[in-house]
């Protein structure tokens, strides 16, 4: 509907908001549990690791999932923000977020980095062009940032 779309798409607005102030986010949807602050692991791993912004996927797709995400207030990330939300894009957040990843970026390389963190699994980084400036993109470690879906 047009009430969840606009509700969905506020999220994105505020959160372009906050970066362009100059704060890093974390975004979490109401239905996320936490069991410990993720800022230290998120933060500490953004920086190594020269990352813009970091999704949880919808394991076992793998998709973005707009609902848990790390954004770090650099030039890159306010630029993708602002973008997203002013993209005149599909029905919510997530499906505006594809749509414009599929219409206005295109894929630059795409490398694996090995997860130097104290958790098991691998970190995937991926460098995409928006409108012709990198931002580089890293999809969270599975065994730390699980979602409740199961397939």
């Amino acid at each position: 509907s047009a009430g969840y779309r606009s509700a969905t798409l506020s999220k994105v607005v505020a959160a372009a908001t906050i970066l362009e102030v100059g704060y890093d986010l974390v975004l979490l949807d109401v239905d996320v549990a936490l069991y410990r602050d993720p800022r230290p692991f998120l933060a500490e791993r953004a920086a190594r690791l020269a990352l813009d912004l970091q999704f949880q996927l919808n394991f076992p797709r793998k998709d973005l999932n707009t609902g848990v995400y790390y954004a770090r207030s650099t030039p890159a990330a306010r630029r993708l923000m602002f973008m997203w939300a002013t993209y005149n894009g599909t029905s919510d957040d997530q499906a505006s977020l594809y749509a414009l990843i599929r219409h206005e970026c295109s894929f630059d390389a795409r490398y694996y980095v090995p997860d130097k963190a104290k958790m098991s699994g691998s970190a995937n980084l991926s460098v995409w062009a928006c409108r012709g400036q990198p931002v580089a993109i890293e999809s969270l470690p599975v065994i730390a940032f699980r979602t409740g879906h199961h397939e």
